[in-house]
């Protein structure tokens, strides 16, 4: 999807409203994280939230009173960009991509693996020219111990720290194993849309491609989605 600049969406530009879709992710939201990532009061953030309520952007999470989540529509305007790229770079991506997961899944600092890859949206079309490349990812502990995945915790925040970052919120010192997973996936990438399988859930008859991976974790995670085989660059076929 591609982004007017221009455009307006609950008083705010497109991209700053892309910028909340792409902090929000698969997280989940309340009204005080929305004020923060705004940089408005907690009345102004209400008031945003109602209206990308009301423009489908965002739904009230049925599990906790007070949180949101994406929409179709919000995730959609997450992965938007200001400018298309060809079919081929999206593929070099792609290929990048998983050239990167045997070195991240076997960082023993990591506390992740990555074994399921999906790619859906424009780049499953016939287009030769995309706005982005969105790709799903399945993440499996390597640890069943708290006290190992605290350990590891605690060497990925040093990491940050020593290179100059920090969590931002409660939030995401909480999910910090998961995000530097994705950020080591996705450096340097800046046209692909890099997302968790769970967080597609909501998103029902997703059509995409495996390209990496058992389908069968896949269709556990996604069973409304329509899943094919990803037998090589631009061979698909449907399972």
């Amino acid at each position: 999807m591609l982004l007017d600049k221009k455009q307006r969406i609950a008083g705010y530009s497109a991209p700053e409203i892309r910028r909340l879709m792409q902090r929000i992710g698969c997280l989940n939201a309340t009204v005080p994280f929305i004020s923060h990532i705004l940089g408005c009061s907690l009345r102004k953030a209400e008031s945003v939230t109602n209206r990308l309520r009301s423009e489908g952007y965002l739904r009230v999470y049925d599990k906790i009173p007070g949180w949101f989540c994406l929409t179709s529509k919000g995730l959609a305007l997450s992965s938007a960009t200001l400018r298309a790229i060809s079919r081929a770079t999206a593929a070099k991506h792609l290929a990048e991509l998983l050239r990167r997961i045997p070195d991240i899944s076997g960082d023993p600092l990591h506390a992740f693996t990555v074994n399921a890859v999906i790619v859906f949206g424009s780049f499953l079309s016939e287009k030769q020219k995309l706005g982005d490349i969105d790709v799903a990812v399945h993440l499996e502990a390597k640890q069943s111990a708290e006290d190992e995945y605290r350990r590891r915790l605690d060497g990925l925040l040093a990491r940050a720290w020593l290179e100059g970052r920090t969590p931002s919120n409660v939030v995401e010192a909480s999910c910090w194993p998961r995000l530097e997973v994705f950020r080591d996936l996705r450096r340097g990438l800046r046209q692909l849309r890099l997302h968790e399988l769970y967080g597609l859930q909501k998103l029902g008859g997703l059509e995409c491609c495996v390209v990496l991976g058992d389908p069968e974790i896949v269709k556990t995670i996604l069973p409304e989605a329509r899943i094919k085989a990803f037998r090589a660059l631009g061979d698909e076929s449907e399972l």
